[in-house]
């Protein structure tokens, strides 16, 4: 799988989904997104899905702004400012430090 593109975490844990990705996904503001991690990634999906320890959840803002919550971060070792390389696949966002 390759790098679709890198974002940056900002001060208030938020990174933006690319217009693109929003319209392949066919996400919307307001749109929820459920939050798994595994290992030292995080997969984002639409909905939720029972058969995944799901972790947390978050909302698409206007700007394709999710904000990714300070205990998911906390345990992955994130932080403001980090590097985060975003893949994509057929119908979820793949998360992982750059």
């Amino acid at each position: 799988m390759e790098r679709y593109s890198t974002r940056t975490i900002d001060d208030l844990g938020r990174i933006v989904l690319p217009s693109d990705t929003r319209k392949k996904l066919e996400l919307e503001s307001g749109d929820k997104l459920s939050i798994t991690i595994v290992e030292t990634i995080i997969i984002l999906h639409q909905g939720s899905d029972a058969s995944t320890p799901e972790c947390a959840t978050c909302q698409v803002s206007d700007l394709g702004m999710i904000e990714l919550p300070r205990e998911v971060r906390q345990k992955l070792g994130w932080n403001v400012k980090d590097q985060i390389a975003l893949y994509l696949t057929d119908n979820v966002v793949i998360l992982k430090l750059a």
